[in-house]
């Protein structure tokens, strides 16, 4: 029988940053992946917290996960842009992209209306 156990969102994100960053991640790709998944874990949403650093040191050793990442646009037009994430820890690749979509929100305005919102996310 397993118990819950309640731990202070303050440590436990300190201690996830560390180790990302043990796990090769910079500072800020740490803190907003650490983010990201506490984000979840405060939300009742633990399939997508904390639980998932053992799947993403899987997918670094295993080439999944690059922490050496080098965002790139691929493509870029007045409203639109294509970005080669390579392979980016998904939260640093997902405010990046999410960045240039807000600026070009402001120019060419948004693209989805009505919507729902992302169940879960970083932005």
């Amino acid at each position: 029988m397993s118990q819950d156990l309640l731990v202070k969102e303050g440590p436990l994100y300190n201690l996830t940053v560390e180790i990302f960053e043990k796990m090769g991640m910079d500072k800020s790709s740490a803190e907003l992946e650490a983010k990201s998944l506490l984000w979840s874990n405060i939300r009742g949403i633990d399939s997508h917290g904390v639980q998932r650093i053992e799947m993403l040191n899987s997918l670094l050793k295993n080439g999944g996960m690059n922490v050496n990442y080098n965002l790139k646009v691929v493509t870029e037009r007045p409203a639109t842009v294509l970005i080669d994430a390579d392979r980016a820890p998904g939260a640093v690749s997902a405010t990046h992209a999410m960045k240039l979509a807000i600026e070009k929100a402001k120019t060419y305005g948004r693209p989805i209306k009505p919507s729902l919102p992302i169940w879960t996310g970083t932005a």
